[in-house]
């Protein structure tokens, strides 16, 4: 409803100018600055194209890579709750051009298993339909098959004579917020282009400003309690849903908020029998209207096997085979043997392009991932001559280093798995600090923090990493942690990277933890506490302080990212009988990987709070430095007009006291503020601590910033010099809005000269609507490697066999086991097909634990449905037999 009243605005104004038609273009575009997901945008435009608003759409400069699907009018739109059988969609999809594949997972083909049905466009979804009615939609990983989140709605676009889409398309794009025409311009330029030289299309376009109404606006929760708390405004609900959403809104998200809303009149509403996507609050005449969709269009993401993910090959990539060396995964191949039985057969192709064919049955390969870049050209030099023996000769030869790897780790952790650890137990103390807690916890959150307590409970040392997306709640586990230390009479360690993260954590520490004495340690510092002075102190990593001291039950390191592997590894030998947590959300490839030796637990926060929203990410190129701060000076002309506060973010600290003086003469009325390493202890401090309390509009800072620091105050991040960054530092930084924010904004800078390099490449994955931080963590691999895992002298080997087979040999090593039992069966016992039918098998055959063959289980119904055949309960009833 709200977007018809956006363009019943545009074709009032337009009327007014008669040299301004719009039925010249084929489609009308209206860009919006609000940050709305794919699933969002689909769900809005669909209900344009059921409306007689068909020839507009609603995109924003984020998602233009939706464009072509929004183009093309031959499609079908599914959501969940639609009646709808599977034959009835199999006849759709087959009538439009799709191919039924039971084998291949290609473009525009669909796969049933049971009462799923797989569909590969645009994007992969499967849709699984229970008495003809759509249960719910997922998107999944094609090369997986796993489900990565759920979603309400999707956009399947048909095949047609044209083959989708037109060769030709005239379309113009509005804008709807003020200061935004360059940076619209910017982006409309490069993706169009990109867009046209893909599909081989030719898009002609125009960009025009269109100043929405001031009195309409889009419902926002946040808006909604504010306005029933302080105003008498009309409530107009679409339907009884709408009415039901709202109710269940008001008496549980608010009351476990612990907000307010006095002398609510209930009398004051209407409820009608409509169907809308979206709210509208209209303030002239005090009336807000609600739809279902307001309240219940979150995107549900699923929990996948990250440490499994990074494995996860494609073709043309470099792989592992057992018992046979490195080559070039090329796909699999039917093949008949003896002109009747046709078998399939995974192709590898070795050095000297000799090409070898492996039963899938029996064929053991896992993804190549070296300590350094691999490229094309070295890519020949790793290739192995397919020999059994060459091969077994080299694993033989690395075995030595991979058995002095195997005891330097016994050895550091033996001492720690042999002392008695300090028993942390559940008190009185756990539920206040819980009661402290201002928000209400996720799933993932609420069982990590279990899964933390239960190891502090322990008799033994634990060693856990707590991995989370930036803003997804990782501090408050390591608070639950803290306080079940003190509450026992122990003292805490909290390690962090800056004086900045430092200060932040004294300052909430102090706060959460009242009973007990919160320290603070920096080499910035005049005055500093030390362990006999506090009970829990939170230091920077400084190596020529004496940590020592026996009552140090938990140790905590935050941001584990940026500090040493040698800090770390010293902290062990001093604090043998302390419980270790280690905290990150981009973790370093060598932690990342640590947890498959089961050195290192992992516990993993998927789920965002519901006040954490991914920023609205745009890539920006300039061709000049005045065109630079051309764009800049856009950037912050729209912030401040919506009120909205800055992060610069620049690394370089000379251009950031350049910018400084810019900014100052451009917005002399604005506190604008500069924090770098290099400053004053006492100026950091003061600064960072207005910067806390929203005092300052403005605040330019070097890459100080981006470790865990917690900012709601701040909603755009300008991130300038990014080709000098890592990913994972564009990661972090980018996190720094999204927390509390409205309208989370990042613009990552780059010079023009950098189009079509590598380092644009790196940069570009950030235009990817839903990249998370496991996504950023496997970039990063790819590009730096893994690092070396306790010095640099394994490097070599691991390039020799790959760091799976390494890491494969050293946890071999650490872990003798006796073979597994063989269970015999009468009954048939199978996997019904499925292009990853003996991946799956893989998994299940090596499966030791209950808690291995629960996640298998999931991924099993997942893929097949929850009908599952009765073969294939027989399989999993035996391997459950085997681990008992």
């Amino acid at each position: 409803m709200y977007y018809e009243l956006l363009i019943k605005h545009l074709i009032q104004n337009n009327q007014k100018d008669k040299n301004n038609l719009l039925n010249e273009y084929d489609y009308k575009i209206l860009l919006t600055d609000e940050n709305l997901t794919i699933n969002e945008l689909n769900f809005i435009n669909q209900n344009l194209k059921e409306s007689e608003y068909e020839n507009y759409l609603i995109l924003n400069l984020q998602n233009l890579n939706l464009l072509i699907d929004l183009l093309n009018k031959d499609s079908i739109f599914l959501k969940v709750g639609q009646k709808i059988s599977i034959q009835e969609l199999i006849e759709i999809l087959e009538n439009s051009g799709y191919k039924n594949s039971t084998e291949s997972i290609e473009k525009y083909t669909f796969q049933i298993r049971g009462n799923i049905i797989d569909i590969n466009s645009n994007n992969s979804v499967r849709i699984e339909i229970e008495d003809d009615q759509i249960e719910s939609i997922r998107i999944f990983n094609p090369s997986t098959l796993v489900s990565i989140k759920k979603i309400q709605s999707i956009i399947i676009p048909l095949l047609n004579k044209t083959n989708i889409i037109l060769k030709h398309y005239n379309l113009v794009f509005f804008i709807l917020q003020e200061n935004q025409e360059d940076i619209a311009l910017n982006v409309l330029s490069r993706q169009i282009k990109k867009i046209e030289e893909e599909k081989g299309i030719k898009i002609s376009w125009q960009l025009k400003k269109i100043i929405p109404p001031k009195n309409i606006s889009k419902v926002n929760l946040s808006t909604l309690i504010s306005l029933l708390k302080n105003e008498n405004y009309k409530l107009i609900f679409s339907n009884h849903k709408a009415y039901k959403e709202f109710i269940n809104f008001i008496t549980t998200y608010l009351s476990k908020k612990k907000i307010k809303i006095e002398n609510l009149d209930t009398s004051n509403i209407d409820i009608l029998n409509q169907s809308n996507s979206t709210g509208y609050i209209d303030h002239t005449n005090k009336i807000i209207y609600l739809t279902e969709y307001d309240f219940n269009q979150k995107e549900e993401p699923l929990s996948i096997d990250i440490l499994e993910s990074i494995k996860e090959f494609k073709e043309g990539d470099l792989v592992v085979v057992e018992g046979y060396g490195i080559g070039i995964y090329l796909g699999t191949q039917k093949i008949k043997i003896k002109n009747t039985i046709e078998k399939e057969f995974v192709v590898i192709q070795f050095k000297k392009n000799r090409k070898m064919y492996f039963s899938i049955e029996y064929v053991n390969l896992h993804k190549y991932i070296s300590s350094e870049k691999i490229s094309e050209k070295i890519k020949e030099k790793i290739l192995s001559i397919p020999s059994f023996k060459s091969w077994q000769r080299k694993l033989e030869k690395i075995y030595e280093t991979v058995k002095s790897i195997g005891n330097q780790i016994l050895e550091i952790n033996s001492k720690r798995f042999s002392s008695q650890a300090y028993r942390l137990l559940p008190n009185e103390y756990d539920s206040l600090i819980e009661s402290r807690f201002n928000y209400i916890l996720t799933i993932d959150q609420e069982r990590s923090i279990n899964e933390v307590l239960r190891d502090l409970e322990s008799p033994f040392p634990s060693n856990r990493l707590i991995l989370g997306d930036t803003g997804y709640g990782k501090t408050e586990v390591l608070i639950r942690a803290i306080a079940r230390c003190l509450s026992n009479g122990y003292k805490a360690l909290l390690f962090v990277p800056t004086t900045i993260l430092a200060i932040q954590h004294f300052q909430n520490m102090t706060d959460r933890l009242k009973e007990f004495k919160i320290g603070i340690y920096s080499s910035l510092y005049k005055k500093n506490y030390d362990l006999e002075e506090a009970d829990l102190l939170i230091s920077t990593p400084i190596t020529k302080k004496n940590f020592s001291n026996e009552n140090v039950a938990l140790l905590i390191i935050d941001e584990e990212h940026l500090m040493g592997v040698l800090f770390k590894e010293t902290l062990k030998k001093i604090f043998p009988k302390a419980h270790f947590i280690y905290s990150s959300a981009t973790p370093i490839p060598r932690t990342y990987f640590l947890a498959k030796t089961g050195i290192l637990d992992i516990s993993i926060i998927q789920t965002p709070p519901q006040t954490n929203k991914k920023p609205l990410t745009l890539i920006l190129t300039f061709s000049s430095k005045n065109h630079k701060l051309k764009l800049i000076q856009t950037i912050i002309d729209k912030s401040i007009s919506s009120n909205l506060k800055i992060i610069y973010v620049n690394n370089d600290i000379e251009e950031i006291y350049e910018m400084w003086y810019i900014f100052k003469n451009y917005l002399p009325n604005k506190n604008i503020s500069v924090i770098h390493a290099k400053l004053n202890s006492r100026i950091i401090q003061k600064t960072f601590i207005d910067f806390l309390n929203g005092k300052i509009d403005i605040i330019l800072s070097t890459t100080i910033i981006q470790s865990g620091i917690d900012t709601p105050e701040f909603d755009v991040v300008i991130i300038d010099n990014s080709q000098n960054l890592g990913i994972s530092q564009i990661y972090q930084l980018r996190g720094r809005v999204g927390r509390g924010s409205k309208n989370p904004q990042c613009y990552i800078m780059i010079d023009e000269k950098f189009l079509g390099s590598h380092t644009f490449e790196r940069i570009s994955i950030f235009e990817k609507e839903d990249i998370t931080n496991v996504e950023i963590v496997q970039k990063d691999l790819e590009i730096r490697g893994p690092g070396s895992l306790l010095s640099k002298k394994q490097s070599g080997h691991i390039q020799e066999v790959g760091l799976i087979q390494f890491l494969k040999m050293v946890n071999e090593y650490l872990n003798k086991e006796e073979n597994l039992p063989l269970i015999e069966c009468q009954d048939p016992t199978y996997l019904p097909d499925s292009p990853v039918k003996n991946k799956l098998y893989r998994k299940i055959f090596t499966a030791k634990t209950f808690e291995q063959l629960e996640a298998i289980k999931k991924e099993i119904i997942d893929i097949y449905g929850k009908n599952l055949p009765t073969p294939t309960i027989n399989l999993l009833k035996i391997i459950e037999y085997r681990i008992k």
